[in-house]
């Protein structure tokens, strides 16, 4: 699973934070209880003596000597337990200082390398607050009843199966992209909203962004001479209201075409929502575009009907 280097960076910083507070403890404890230095010594030796004789002992005479300094290193860590409780500290007050004591803040578990639940509710988190995802849109919350319509009320009843099918066999639906026509107000968002949110929650890298937004970030990259923003290599790009993008020649359906011809030559799937008819993307993009988005090789095309519930 793609990691963002935010969350690196913030995983980094928690393990240095408290590497930072321990050295604190230890330093205090060392100040205000100078025995607890001594023993800590002790068993430094022990250890380094015991290391010593990894080489230089047989067998059965390391087995007594690794015995024994188990027992001696058991005996300092009561001693320094007793220290601590009668000046009034924890007996854990000089471990190691962890958010996760599963990982030790690694974000992997030491026992098989797996991710651990807190990177993966991190990876989450972060996902969420940087695609404009409604956490509240998702296909748990999802209610038919605000469709007064029967007959609306049915078309969107097979239309979240069909999405939830879809975004479970994320990375790999087939056919690979959806493409959701319709007027304003009839669930297209939401139902790009659902299907993000579930990707994420299935551990995938996702971008949901708005076509003015994307085509904004794309023109100030252009403008700064700098990279383009990475649109290609995400596990899902879901884009919100294609068409409201700024048309501007040679650069809006150039990029538009790249983004979408990339990600297909690469098997990523991308999900799109649009007030446009299949009438109006033709006239707004040239063929390229349209093939591109209409071909039943790569999509489906789904053109959504009824009254508008927000009007509702």
């Amino acid at each position: 699973m793609h990691i963002p280097t935010k969350v690196k960076e913030e995983y980094a910083a928690k393990r240095r934070k408290n590497e930072l507070l321990h050295e604190r403890r230890v330093a205090e404890i060392y100040e205000r209880i100078p025995e607890i230095s001594d023993v800590d010594s002790k068993k430094l030796d022990l250890a380094f003596e015991l290391g010593m004789k990894a080489y230089t002992a047989s067998g059965e005479d390391y087995e007594s000597e690794f015995s024994n300094t188990k027992a001696e290193l058991a005996k300092l860590d009561d001693l320094k337990g007793t220290l601590l409780t009668a000046h009034g500290y924890p007996t854990d007050y000089l471990e190691p200082v962890y958010d996760c004591h599963m990982c030790m803040d690694k974000g992997f578990l030491p026992s098989d390398g797996s991710m651990c639940a807190c990177l993966l509710n991190s990876i989450i988190s972060y996902n969420y607050a940087s695609s404009d995802i409604d956490n509240g849109e998702c296909f748990e919350n999802f209610d038919l009843s605000v469709f007064h319509n029967e007959k609306q009320r049915r078309m969107m009843s097979k239309m979240y199966d069909f999405s939830l099918n879809y975004a479970n066999t994320l990375p790999h639906p087939e056919p690979l992209n959806l493409i959701i026509l319709g007027s304003t107000g009839l669930g297209k968002t939401y139902l790009l909203n659902c299907i993000a949110k579930r990707a994420i929650v299935n551990g995938l890298n996702v971008i949901k962004i708005t076509s003015y937004n994307m085509f904004d970030s794309i023109l100030k990259s252009i403008r700064s001479d700098a990279d383009m923003p990475d649109y290609i290599s995400c596990d899902l790009l879901a884009i919100d209201d294609l068409g409201s993008e700024p048309f501007i020649n040679n650069i809006t359906v150039e990029k538009l075409f790249l983004i979408i011809n990339e990600r297909e030559a690469q098997r990523k799937p991308t999900v799109i929502a649009s007030n446009l008819s299949k009438d109006d993307l033709q006239n707004r993009y040239d063929e390229r575009i349209v093939s591109r988005l209409l071909t039943p090789k790569y999509n489906t095309v789904v053109l959504l009907r009824g009254d508008d519930v927000r009007l509702l």
